[in-house]
């Protein structure tokens, strides 16, 4: 009897929303394609525990679409035992409202656009997620445009109970271009209230609670009517989460920081980066390092792209796996100073074909003569080592970006490269 019958024919599922025991990853997945099922979906189920997703296959065994289930799983763990079901039937509206036709004509999907912010890593990851499942040039590209370096505003098809994202191929589909859907987007986004609340003259956010508060911030005028010191700056930790403060407000920007370090533990995560509005556009800002709030956001930089490199690292060992691809993707990996500061570090390990994360420090190793621990040759920061083996790092396509290296440094370079400790 297979896993998920096993499960089915149980009496796992009784008063499972009664109980407060939450579900574990393999019974949600269980329960999500047993409720599908009953809402109509004819595809076969294929669940991948390693990766926690369930690939729904044709009849002729290809792979319709791949969902992944990580961040609806997070959302059922923070939701009430009272409003679980609720939870599981938005996802299951959202996976079968892919069979619902697109209108053929722009004109008659022009309303229903809108935009979402997503971080740049959503659209990265479902690009591998699609290479581990075998799915190469199966599915567009999510029709998108930067917002930033670290963000996209990437579109949606605007449905009663769900979004369906829209991919490259709409444009050529509708004979349009993106900057079309781009204002389309703008423009219905701006029919939608939009209102905020916080301190006047200080700190604000988005009290809007329909799925689209972090797009708002593409209503650039709305938003410099808001009172601030110094120029606007604004984060999106989360999907439903807008913060909005000034430059130059060492108050404003340390709310903004404390509030937006607990959106990010919340479901649908997004990033910490931060933005501020030069012109009508928005670019990535840091506070100088001078500034009383520097090692604040620094801390949300480091422990955001840890987690993106985390979870790249995690996918991409699967895929080099399956594609029998001896490149071993390096961890990005933070430690503490005695004096309470943080800095990431990778490793580059002679013998090793390596995609190194982009890390503050490089930490260069050889295996011990003895077979134990290897042995540390030296540790340089990263602009150094570009500098001296630029020659040696070849970039890729990945983001976060990685470099690939296949040949260890020559005694000659470490000279030049220098020992720069932790």
């Amino acid at each position: 009897m297979s896993f998920f019958k096993n499960l089915f024919c149980g009496s796992i599922f009784k008063g499972i929303f009664g109980s407060s025991q939450p579900l574990t990853q393999d019974e949600f997945a269980a329960l999500l394609c047993r409720d599908a099922k009953k809402a109509g979906e004819t595809c076969r189920f294929e669940y991948d525990r390693d990766t926690f997703q369930v690939r729904f296959l044709k009849a002729d065994g290809t792979v319709d679409v791949t969902s992944s289930l990580q961040n609806v799983y997070a959302e059922y763990l923070e939701t009430p035992v009272a409003t679980r079901p609720a939870v599981v039937k938005r996802f299951l509206r959202g996976i079968l409202s892919r069979k619902r036709e697109m209108p053929d004509e722009f004109e008659d999907a022009r309303p229903d656009i809108l935009p979402v912010i997503r971080s740049r890593f959503f659209s990265e990851r479902l690009k591998l997620e699609r290479r581990n499942g075998g799915e190469f040039g199966k599915a567009s590209d999510l029709l998108g445009i930067p917002l930033g370096d670290q963000f996209e505003s990437i579109f949606v098809y605007d449905l009663p109970d769900s979004m369906r994202y829209l991919g490259t191929g709409a444009l050529e589909d509708w004979d349009v271009s993106i900057y079309e859907v781009a204002e389309a987007a703008k423009h219905n986004l701006g029919e939608l209230s939009t209102s905020f609340a916080g301190i006047e003259g200080q700190f604000y956010l988005c009290a809007e609670a329909d799925n689209y508060a972090s797009s708002r911030i593409l209503l650039v005028d709305n938003i410099r009517q808001l009172q601030v010191q110094g120029d606007w700056v604004a984060m999106v930790p989360n999907r439903d989460t807008l913060l909005i403060t000034g430059s130059e407000d060492v108050d404003g920007l340390g709310m903004m920081a404390h509030l937006a370090e607990e959106a990010y533990k919340k479901p649908r995560r997004q990033g910490l980066g931060l933005l501020r509005l030069v012109d009508n556009e928005w670019e990535t800002w840091f506070p100088p390092e001078h500034s009383p709030n520097y090692a604040q956001f620094r801390k949300l930089e480091l422990l955001a792209l840890a987690d993106e490199y985390s979870d790249q690292q995690e996918i991409l060992d699967k895929v080099l796996q399956k594609e029998l691809a001896e490149q071993f993707v390096s961890s990005y990996s933070i430690v503490q100073k005695p004096d309470g500061e943080l800095f990431s570090y990778c490793v580059w390990s002679e013998g090793c074909t390596a995609l190194l994360p982009k890390s503050q420090k490089v930490v260069f190793t050889r295996s011990s003569k003895t077979g134990k621990t290897p042995d540390l040759v030296a540790t340089a920061d990263w602009n150094k080592v570009q500098q001296v083996l630029g020659h040696r790092l070849k970039e890729t396509d990945y983001y976060p970006p990685r470099w690939l290296v296949d040949e260890f440094p020559t005694e000659t370079e470490f000279h030049l490269l220098g020992n720069d400790p932790f």
